[in-house]
C-alpha cells in the first residue's frame, strides 16, 4: 500500500529530558495528534545534523552482541522521510522551549 498523501500530523513533544549521551542529546515522548497515538521514548540524536529515533527494542543477537530492533516501521519511504522530518522540528522546538 503507498501513503501518498499524509495528514498533518499535530505533532507534540512532552516529557522533554536532555541527558546527552553518544549522539543522543534528548528523550521525549511523541504525540501524534492526529490519530491519537503517544510514542513514548523517542530520542534526539546529533551528529552533523540533529535526527529523532523512534523506539527501539533492545535484544542480545546469537553472537551475544546488544542490538536494536524497531518497533515502529513505515511502508511507505516518503511517509518515513516526512514523518521523521516533521518530529524533528518538534523536538527542537521543545529543546528551544527548554533552554528559553
Amino acid at each position: 500500500m503507498s501513503l501518498r498523501v499524509l495528514p498533518a500530523l499535530d505533532l507534540q513533544v512532552s516529557n522533554f529530558k536532555c541527558r546527552p549521551r553518544g549522539t543522543a542529546v534528548c528523550d521525549f515522548d511523541l504525540h501524534i495528534g492526529a490519530i491519537g497515538l503517544v510514542t513514548r521514548g523517542c530520542v534526539l540524536h546529533f551528529q552533523s545534523h540533529y535526527w529523532v529515533q523512534l523506539p527501539a527494542a533492545e535484544y542480545i543477537d546469537g553472537a551475544g552482541n546488544r542490538q536494536f530492533r524497531h518497533v515502529l516501521t513505515f511502508e511507505d519511504e516518503s511517509a518515513k522521510r516526512r514523518f521523521k522530518e516533521e518530529a524533528t522540528r518538534a523536538a527542537l522546538r521543545a529543546m528551544e522551549a527548554a533552554h528559553e
